[in-house]
């Protein structure tokens, strides 16, 4: 075997250093694939971008459960790892002297893994398949090999390791020596394996609907779904949620009987009925959008219903494609699937009005505990000194999902001025213990 050895030419820079400017648009995910004469990043870097300052260049590495910057926990760039890079100022690294990784198919390169997320790459200067890696290591309990997309400011799973690129990978358990092959044979994507055990037949026993989150300019991947090899707990056909770095936008499934309880994709075993609690989780500004395929199961039997509680919304994901929520940190949803095809609340509750503040009219949600009978539904509104100002034409409805419409007028069908006002819902003659409040705010 012969190992290339090259010194410090200008032409021998970072390829992957491609983008600058500060912002979280501009991290990119980097590694270095060869045997540095000297990989200290003080000897790397520093002359080219000055002494550390988190301002004007940053280096980081997801590392002992948390990220670590550069002269708090890391000093040098190592093979087989990857690491966050960022400068305000657009750079050339150069690596200096060294020479090409002294492995072959008869001695590869290996390094252990941690249980849970590691930041890894390419130890060789050609690109190799992440499932030529699981291969050769006897398929263990470690998942795709996800790249950062900093565009979307998302993750996506791989099958292609790049040099001086890099990625994350999650072990159920520690890999005490991950085994690298030497190949030559590469792809240029890659698709998890278990979806191809998962279709999108809602009425069939494996079946995945995958959940899309988008807020501001973040992108965020999940979904649901079900397989007969599939258990409550962690297996291989789950997913489970990155680190956070920076802006997080996070569809989450608890888990906490395991020892990273998010889980980003939650497959269950094969069942007629299944609730899924959905946390969405975010530190993002604007209003979250939640999209699906409502095409891939508008036909099917069976259904899968949106269910949010706090608002008094239910969705049939049949029928519609997206649900838009206001910014929130925390956002608690139900999605119900039945085989069946019908859902029937199994608490009647008055939900949260909208828009609010309104210009022109308000809409109530509400939904009815599931029964047999009709109700007779009415709502009234009050000023903040409990006097009752309006009330709602009462109608005689079914158990299910509702929403009437108020046009901000009395009972005397004169405009309100603008003010607060609290709407209290009576079914049956008696009142609902909730209430909710509405802000009417007309243009002057």
């Amino acid at each position: 075997y012969v190992y290339r050895s090259f010194t410090d030419l200008t032409a021998q820079t970072i390829p992957s250093i491609v983008r600058h400017g500060g912002t979280q648009k501009s991290y990119q995910v980097i590694s270095i694939p060869f045997k540095l004469n000297n990989n200290s990043i003080a000897e790397i870097f520093e002359p080219v971008l000055g002494a550390y300052d988190k301002t004007k260049w940053r280096l980081v590495r997801y590392q002992n459960g948390k990220n670590t910057d550069y002269k708090a926990g890391i000093n040098n760039i190592e093979q087989g790892k990857s690491y966050w890079f960022n400068s305000v100022d657009q750079v050339s690294i150069k690596p200096g002297a060294g020479t090409t990784p002294n492995n072959n198919q008869s001695a590869p390169f290996t390094m252990p893994l941690a249980q849970g997320w590691n930041q890894v790459a390419t130890p060789y200067p050609f690109a190799i398949d992440w499932d030529d890696v699981l291969a050769a290591n006897g398929n263990p309990a470690v998942g795709p090999y996800k790249v950062f997309n900093s565009n979307e400011l998302s993750f996506a799973p791989s099958n292609s390791m790049k040099p001086y690129e890099g990625g994350f990978v999650f072990a159920d358990n520690a890999v005490p020596a991950l085994t690298f092959p030497v190949t030559l044979k590469n792809t240029a994507g890659g698709r998890l394996k278990q979806d191809e055990e998962l279709g999108t037949d809602i009425d069939g026993k494996a079946w995945v609907l995958p959940l899309t989150l988008v807020q501001d300019e973040v992108v965020s991947r999940g979904g649901i779904g079900m397989h007969p090899q599939a258990g409550p707990g962690k297996d291989r056909f789950d997913d489970v949620t990155v680190p956070r770095f920076i802006q997080y936008l996070e569809s989450n499934f608890y888990h906490p009987e395991f020892f990273w309880p998010r889980f980003s994709r939650d497959v269950v075993p094969t069942t007629g009925e299944h609730e899924w609690n959905l946390t969405i989780e975010s530190n993002g500004s604007g209003p979250i959008e939640l999209k699906w395929n409502a095409s891939a199961i508008a036909n099917a039997q069976s259904a899968v219903y949106l269910v949010d509680e706090q608002d008094a919304r239910v969705m049939d994901m049949r029928v519609a494609s997206s649900a838009t929520f206001a910014n929130t940190d925390r956002k608690e949803l139900k999605l119900v699937y039945t085989h069946k095809g019908e859902y029937t609340p199994g608490r009647t509750r008055l939900g949260t009005p909208w828009p609010n503040p309104a210009t022109h009219e308000v809409n109530i949600p509400f939904v009815l505990a599931g029964s047999s009978q009709r109700y007779r539904v009415e709502a009234d509104v009050f000023d903040m000194k409990g006097v009752k100002v309006a009330t709602l034409t009462g109608a005689d409805l079914h158990a299910g999902a509702h929403i009437t419409t108020w046009d901000m007028k009395d009972g005397s069908g004169n405009d309100l001025p603008n003010a607060i006002y609290i709407i209290k819902l009576r079914v049956n003659g008696r009142y609902l213990p909730e209430f909710s409040k509405v802000i009417i705010h007309r243009n002057q």
